[in-house]
């Protein structure tokens, strides 16, 4: 009996070591994959700080630029570089002391002459970040405003190379926060996603950081945001109609309705996309907002914008949300229709006669610009 006990004994205790054993060995895995883990991120925080410094060496600081824009002290001192259409070949450059310089502010400039400048050099200027993270590779390239400036004042004495690209697109990032910061907006108020994706934005809408959340866009977006246990504004597509009284008061109506579609060329949701007035003082109210800056196409006309605005499935075509009327008058193949105004439309209002009210369905579907249709 008593080698039965023993045996017994043996076997427990021998079970024993090898669970003790397998447990040792376990532990001793964990620890090396945890050490092994940790040795990983030690080493790409170093790889990235040590990237992030190399990258940095030699970044012009930013307040250069409020020297140089200083007509005084900078662009005086400054050279004259004249390029060939493409800006990939310097013709000529001229000296300061060449000729005399007159420099006038951005507020002198006609609003012509500022839409035409960006329809040319930068069309997405009001809906892009300021500078574009792909192109990165072609140092010849300076796809936006920002980037064009911080290359022409502060690294135009650079060779070209890959650095050179990166450090244009850091300093107009950094001028785009400025700019903000100088309009009044707290540090670090303004961040944008640069590699957009579903799942991206559901993590920012659920980061414990993340307070509130304002969600613009279509219905799944809107229930996304309100799924997230969050407060959250959701504002879908909207078809605002404004339907104008003869007991209204027409002038303040003219005033309101152009100021609010002109506004940030239209961009927001609650934007008025029809305006139905009652047939005794349409005409009345067709004359005030022209008065304050609305143009009126004729039935041709509306029918290149609707055209534009519009795919063939009714959805928007996007190349035209947040454009200005000179910039949607060219993409439509109607830009003469300006010719003879001596300035730039607020807005274009596409009218249709009392008993054609459905002509307007098609263009009062929320297309985000400065676009509106009218009737009576």
């Amino acid at each position: 009996m008593s080698s039965i006990l023993t045996i017994t004994r043996q076997r427990r205790h021998r079970r024993d070591q090898i669970r003790s054993s397998a447990q040792q060995r376990s532990q001793r895995t964990v620890l090396g994959f945890g050490f092994v883990v940790s040795a990983a991120v030690v080493t790409l925080v170093l790889t990235a700080a040590l990237a992030y410094a190399s990258l940095t060496r030699g970044l012009p600081p930013l307040e250069q630029l409020t020297l140089l824009l200083n007509p005084q002290d900078g662009q005086l001192l400054q050279p004259t570089r004249l390029y060939d259409r493409t800006g990939q070949h310097l013709i000529g450059t001229l000296s300061p002391t060449d000729s005399d310089r007159t420099y006038i502010s951005y507020a002198q400039f006609p609003q012509t002459l500022v839409d035409a400048t960006l329809t040319v050099t930068q069309p997405d200027f009001w809906t892009s970040p300021g500078y574009a993270i792909k192109g990165w590779q072609d140092p010849q390239a300076h796809p936006t405003l920002a980037q064009r400036l911080v290359y022409d004042l502060l690294l135009w004495d650079q060779p070209p190379s890959t650095l050179r690209s990166i450090h244009e697109r850091m300093l107009a990032a950094q001028v785009m926060a400025q700019a903000a910061e100088n309009a009044g907006a707290p540090h670090g108020l303004i961040s944008c996603i640069q590699q957009i994706s579903l799942p991206g934005t559901h993590e920012l809408m659920t980061h414990s950081l993340t307070a509130i959340i304002l969600a613009t866009g279509g219905t799944p977006m809107v229930r996304a945001a309100h799924s997230t246990g969050k407060p959250a504004y959701g504002v879908g597509p909207g078809n605002v109609p404004v339907y104008v009284d003869r007991s209204a008061d027409i002038a303040k109506a003219a005033r309101y309705i152009v100021a609010s579609k002109a506004f940030d060329y239209s961009t927001i949701c609650a934007t008025e996309q029809a305006v139905i007035a009652d047939a005794p003082i349409a005409r009345k109210l067709e004359d005030l907002m022209k008065a304050q800056g609305a143009y009126f196409v004729n039935p041709e006309q509306a029918e290149l914008l609707r055209k534009m605005l519009f795919f063939p499935d009714g959805s928007i075509n996007p190349a035209s949300v947040g454009k200005s009327p000179f910039v949607l008058a060219g993409m439509a193949g109607s830009r003469p229709l300006f010719a003879h105004n001596s300035s730039m439309p607020s807005i274009v209002t596409i009218g249709a006669p009392p008993t054609r009210t459905s002509t307007v369905r098609s263009s009062a579907t929320s297309p985000a610009c400065p676009v509106i249709a009218t009737a009576r």
